[in-house]
């Protein structure tokens, strides 16, 4: 059985509701704060892994974006 690139992944929505931000603050600053994705298939996908390590090496960014909105 081959491996599904898509496990563990969510699409921005999902990366957004994960980090509990609003979807339209996070489509426009995720490149910004370096939020770490990948093209899978021409679909732009966030790592559940890789969102929880990035969110835990910028505790303060997530905060203080939802301060400021």
């Amino acid at each position: 059985m081959d491996h599904d690139p898509y496990e563990g992944t969510t699409n921005m929505e999902g990366a957004a509701k994960y980090l509990k931000r609003n979807y339209w603050t996070f489509r426009t600053s995720y490149k910004h704060y370096q939020v770490p994705c990948e093209q899978i298939g021409g679909r732009l996908c966030f790592r559940f892994a890789h969102l929880d390590a990035w969110n835990k090496a910028n505790p303060n960014l997530m905060r203080l974006q939802r301060e400021a909105a």
